[in-house]
């Protein structure tokens, strides 16, 4: 986590990379891409980034970036979504609309930039897929690559690129995230899955997020966000998911600009550790005011109202030590977000809500 790297659009773009550490102010430019970049990707040892250009740029590098020096490069015709590195740093994984393959660089040279050589894994029936993220096996699970297709299919590549396995889900599919241990994939309407890495077996699920329109005043624990009696409410889709297996965290990020973090340390509980609800389109007016008190051992606390394109309003709070009570109309504690005090809502459809899918 100490640098961070950036590709841009538009014409004559730039990869840049920040290091976190620093002042944060200064970086590292690299620039050969005509047009946009879709990916950026740091191998394992962080001593090399890939860069991907756009369907229109067509453009695949190899940077040694500390030395602002292009080491690889190579054509691709076919639009990339996302990359992957090996464990091991000696190839990297692309996938993209029937698109998934294997770059290896070959023997360093001291002429100039070599060529990078691409090969296809051998898809079969899968061929016709779109594929839209990827990711590298590590540990035990070494040499093992995984790709995701957007109608729901996972499949378990070796590193001869043959297939090993597969598995389908119900849910359209949307992203990845692999540790030593675990397989995640995150789906449409809430659904997270976590699999063995090695077998792709179901290890456990996350609870469902929030239901969109909730209101959350009457949330006073975890259990109550199920409503199975209701058949006609709906849950923001998952596009992101990131594991921190240092600290057993999970996150999972969803299409109402909402995320939850969950504990997932005992391997089979899984408990919610923060959640952050935040507005999902611009903000068009914010207006602060006090909460006043009538006891003289509690200061007036302050607080701000928020509106959105996103069709609500929002209380919140800026005192993270403030309990609902200063709100007589508030009956529980919220334990979705301590910062968020209500939410009212617009609209009944809950259309603004979330985001659409854009295509590239």
């Amino acid at each position: 986590g100490q640098y961070l790297a950036t590709g841009e659009c538009g014409h004559n773009p730039k990869v840049r990379i920040w290091d976190l550490t620093g002042d944060r102010k200064s970086c590292i430019e690299l620039g050969d891409h005509k047009f946009a970049i879709d990916s950026v990707c740091f191998s394992p040892k962080v001593d090399r980034l890939v860069s991907i250009g756009s369907l229109h740029d067509g453009n695949i590098y190899v940077w040694n970036w500390r030395n602002k020096k292009k080491l690889t490069s190579n054509r691709c015709l076919g639009s990339i979504h996302r990359v992957a590195f090996a464990e091991d740093g000696s190839y990297f994984v692309t996938v993209g609309i029937r698109h998934v393959k294997f770059w290896y660089s070959v023997a360093k040279s001291t002429s100039g930039v070599v060529p990078l050589r691409g090969h296809d894994v051998i898809l079969g029936e899968s061929r016709n897929n779109h594929f839209i993220d990827v990711v590298c096996g590590r540990k035990n699970c070494t040499g093992l690559t995984y790709v995701l297709t957007a109608n729901g299919l996972i499949c378990q590549f070796d590193e001869n690129r043959k297939l090993r396995a597969d598995k389908k889900f119900q849910e359209k599919t949307n992203c990845l995230a692999i540790s030593d241990s675990y397989l995640v994939v995150g789906c449409d309407k809430g659904v997270v899955y976590i699999l063995s890495s090695e077998i792709l077996e179901n290890i456990m699920s996350v609870p469902l997020p929030h239901c969109l329109g909730i209101d959350i005043n009457f949330i006073g624990s975890i259990d109550q966000m199920t409503y199975p009696q209701k058949q006609n409410i709906s849950f923001p889709n998952t596009i992101a998911v990131c594991l921190d297996e240092n600290k057993s965290l999970l996150t999972c990020f969803y299409n109402d600009h909402s995320f939850y973090i969950w504990n997932i340390r005992n391997g089979r509980e899984i408990e919610k550790r923060d959640c952050y609800m935040y507005h999902s389109a611009c903000i068009w007016g914010i207006e602060t005011y006090s909460i006043r008190s009538t006891s003289p051992a509690t200061f007036n606390r302050l607080s701000f109202i928020t509106c959105s394109a996103d069709n609500t309003v929002r209380f919140w709070s800026l005192d993270h030590n403030e309990t609902r009570s200063n709100f007589a109309s508030l009956p529980v504690e919220n334990v979705l977000n301590r910062h968020l005090m209500k939410i009212i809502y617009l609209d009944e459809d809950y259309s603004k809500l979330c985001d659409n899918p854009t295509t590239q």
